[in-house]
Formats: C-alpha cells, sequence, structure tokens
C-alpha cells in the first residue's frame, strides 16, 4: 500500500476478523489509503452552495457538535501530569511504577539515545525507589509535556521518545501496545508509526514509552501547505473493547463509561449502521496526529490509542460530530473546520454513509 500525499484516511477491511491473537492470520486483509484532493472553502465565503451536506456549520445544530467529558471525573486519583518524581541526579520514577535513569551508555532493551548522544532507561522501580519518591511530594521534571487532557492523559518528549500515561478507560480496553504490534506486521503501510520501547500498567494507570516520529504536526504544518498539499491526502485488534465515547450510551454524572462491546454494537444497530460490515478504523485522526517530515514529506501517524473494528458508516459520522479533527486555530485563508471539511468532502464522494442525525437524536451530544 503506498500513499500519494501527506493526509490519509486509513482504513482497513478484514474477513475474518481477527479474535484474541495479534498474530492471527488476516485473509483476506485489504488496505486502502484514500487522498483528499478537494480544494478548501474559503473562510467567510459567501457561497454556501453544496456546504450544507459536509460543512460542521451546517450539522442539524447549526453548529460543530463538540463532545467533551471528563475521563477523570469517576476514578479519584491524582491527575497524571503529577507523576514524576526526581529521586536524584538524573534518576526519576514515574507514577510510583516505572524508574528511568540516563547515562552515557544503554543499560538494557528499553533505552533510547537523546541528542546529545546520553541514553535514557526504563524498568521496573523497585520497593527502596518507590519509597524513595514518596519523600518528595512536589512533582520534578525537566522533560517537556506536549500533551494534557482531562487530568487522565499526559504526553512528554524525553529525549527521542515519547513517555505516555494514561487512565485506563476499562480492563478489556485494548492496550496501545497490542495495536500498534499488529498495524507493525502489516505490510506495505506507506507512513511511519511509533516503535514500542517500554509499556506497563500499576492500578488504573497505563504507561507507554514510544520512539518519536519525525515531523511537525499537521496543526502546526497547515498554514505553510499548498491547497493541494492540504487537499492530498468493532473492538481491538485482540479482540478487546475501543475506548470510543461517542458510542457509549449517555450515562449518570460521575459514572465510569461502559465501553463493552456488545454495548456499542447495540448502539450502533440502533443508529442503523451496517453491523457486520466492519472495517479496520483509526478512530483519531485528528491533525494533531498526522505528522509530516520537513526533510522529504514522507508521512507518520501517532497516538494509536483508538483503533479497532467499526461498522463502516461511523467513520463520516465521527467527521461531522467531532471537533477533535479540527485545526487550532483559523488561519490566512481557511478556517478551523478546513482539515475536517477537506475529508469529509472526500468521504462522501467516495459513497459513505453516516447516521448523523439519529446519533444526535440518541443523546449523543
Amino acid at each position: 500500500m503506498n500513499c500519494d500525499g501527506p493526509f490519509c484516511l486509513v482504513y482497513f477491511t478484514s474477513t475474518p476478523r481477527p479474535d484474541a491473537a495479534i498474530n492471527h492470520t488476516w485473509t483476506p486483509l485489504k488496505a486502502a489509503v484514500h487522498i483528499v484532493t478537494h480544494r478548501r472553502i474559503p473562510a467567510n465565503s459567501g457561497d454556501l452552495s453544496g456546504k450544507e451536506a459536509y460543512h460542521p456549520h451546517f450539522l442539524p445544530s447549526k453548529n460543530p457538535v463538540i463532545f467533551t467529558h471528563s475521563a477523570a471525573s469517576s476514578q479519584q486519583t491524582p491527575a497524571v501530569r503529577d507523576s514524576w518524581r526526581e529521586i536524584e541526579d538524573n534518576t526519576w520514577i514515574i507514577g510510583g511504577k516505572i524508574k528511568l535513569v540516563r547515562g552515557p551508555a544503554p543499560l538494557l532493551d528499553s533505552s533510547w539515545i537523546d541528542d546529545d548522544g546520553t541514553y535514557f532507561t526504563a524498568f521496573e522501580a523497585d520497593k527502596e525507589d518507590i519509597d524513595a519518591a514518596i519523600q518528595h511530594p512536589a512533582p520534578k521534571t525537566p522533560f517537556k509535556l506536549v500533551y494534557d487532557a482531562w487530568d487522565a492523559h499526559a504526553v512528554w518528549q524525553v529525549g527521542n521518545a515519547f513517555v505516555k500515561i494514561t487512565i485506563i478507560a476499562g480492563p478489556l480496553i485494548t492496550r496501545e501496545y497490542v495495536t500498534l504490534a499488529a498495524v507493525h506486521a502489516m505490510l506495505g503501510l506507506g507512513f511511519r508509526l511509533p516503535n514500542v520501547i517500554y509499556h506497563d500498567e500499576k492500578g488504573s494507570r497505563y504507561f507507554l514509552i514510544m520512539s518519536r516520529v519525525v515531523g511537525e504536526i499537521s496543526h502546526k504544518i497547515w498554514p505553510s501547505l499548498s491547497v493541494d498539499e492540504r487537499a492530498s491526502d468493532m473492538g481491538g485488534v485482540d479482540g478487546g473493547q475501543i475506548p470510543k465515547y461517542y458510542l457509549v450510551a449517555k450515562q449518570e454524572s460521575g459514572s465510569a463509561a461502559n465501553f463493552d462491546t456488545q454495548l456499542q454494537l447495540e448502539t450502533c444497530k440502533a443508529l442503523g449502521m451496517d453491523c457486520p460490515g466492519f472495517v479496520f478504523y483509526y478512530c483519531d485522526l485528528g491533525p494533531g496526529n498526522i505528522l509530516q517530515d520537513p526533510a522529504d514529506g514522507s508521512i507518520g501517524v501517532i497516538d494509536w490509542e483508538c483503533v479497532g473494528f467499526l461498522p463502516r458508516a461511523w467513520i463520516l459520522t465521527e467527521f461531522r460530530v467531532s471537533g477533535g479533527h479540527d485545526l487550532e486555530a483559523p488561519g490566512d485563508g481557511y478556517d478551523q473546520f478546513d482539515y475536517r471539511v477537506r475529508l469529509i468532502r472526500k468521504l462522501l464522494q467516495m459513497g459513505f454513509d453516516h447516521v448523523v442525525e439519529q446519533w444526535l437524536s440518541l443523546g449523543k451530544s
């Protein structure tokens, strides 16, 4: 499979669907990358001809449906951003679970190099280290926090890797390292994705260390791209659950989301989607997760936490209801919906169906 441009919508049709093991033979496995090739709608355009069919402004609600939630609201745990403790020079305890050391040489397979030639190594902390961390109540880390959401999801850049901590949405959720292993096993992807360096869990927290994918996120590079470049382009892979809040039945405030696959399937059927009729779908194709290497134009895709088999009609539906696919801000000659509008246009042209009105009527917003 190849990718002819920087922005690709990736989904895979597969029959049969893998069961529990990621090394299941997928036969046949058919991959398709569809390139977005339509020109953008100018910001503040007075010509609305044809826009009603796909522009977020013209959803039934007349405004983009921005779904928000607080994953931490039901967890009663400290924010993951406060997980770091420095117990001595170049030594940190992360989340009371992982010990991270920096030194002149690699120590284990879970080591990676920094640009200055030093190495980081991650491994499980022992009781003595954890006790030492308790004596340092104030969070302390020299590393850049690059993502922080809902007090339950944070990412730091550590040398040439990223350390990610997430409040686990449920015990049966497919872990991101499993998804990455399965996608790495696919041949001819046409884009880069991270390699897993280390992963672990403690209580409700999931720890993942993965290699850095070279490139600038689409939020940053969108203003500098030409029109053509902007236009270019049920269940987890192991049978586990997908943390897809949009498919969770409305719940009482403060209660934990139920990602039971059967319940999500019932929601999909209630929305009128074809079940079965599942495709392997990357559910978080927002501009913050698509990177382009300025050196050669190659593409990387990060954040594989929410990936799995879902009804085909959900793809277009999600792009129409999810504000997570918008640019961070409007720019010269384009609005913040530019990225999402292009994808919606192409999906409509390709004949994708959606169930936006049904989704709204079920009170998902």
